[in-house]
């Protein structure tokens, strides 16, 4: 081969794997933030499930620190670049168009895992009962507003 078409072959080929590079970031991030989403929403049911909240003390403290954990996890794969991926998501455009609504919600989120999470270990039933349905509004309300049904 002549090496001025090894050249422009070779060329060729780093602009190609760029692109697909490229081309395949915003779709990494849509995978990450449902797979977050889908393990908040796994560890939220379970805790949801939770009929004893003395019995199963233990479930509840484990599973309310993995969703502190997990709560913190998906924004970041919501990037304005996003909003074009080539993979089915349930994300509506108004993410987009109004971040600071989007971040309260997040916030929203955040704050309502950390109060269930300081009380998990100690918290009265009814107590934790309120906590987990605090949890549940947040998760509603974000849903209602930035996810297609």
């Amino acid at each position: 081969m002549r090496p001025w078409m090894f050249a422009a072959f070779s060329g060729a080929a780093c602009v190609l794997a760029l692109s697909a590079v490229a081309a395949s970031a915003p779709d990494d991030q849509v995978l990450a933030r449902q797979t977050a989403l889908k393990a908040i929403g796994h560890t939220f049911k379970e805790i949801h499930g939770i009929t004893d909240v003395n019995g199963q003390r233990a479930l509840l403290v484990a599973d309310a620190d993995k969703l502190k954990t997990l709560a913190t996890k998906p924004w970041s794969g919501f990037g304005p670049d996003t909003a074009a991926t080539t993979l089915k998501n349930e994300a509506l455009p108004v993410i987009w168009s109004d971040p600071s609504g989007f971040k309260a919600a997040q916030t929203k989120l955040i704050d309502a895992v950390n109060a269930l999470d300081a009380v998990a270990a100690a918290g009265a039933p009814d107590v934790v009962s309120q906590k987990i349905a605090d949890v549940g509004a947040s998760c509603g309300a974000c849903h209602r507003a930035y996810r297609a049904k």
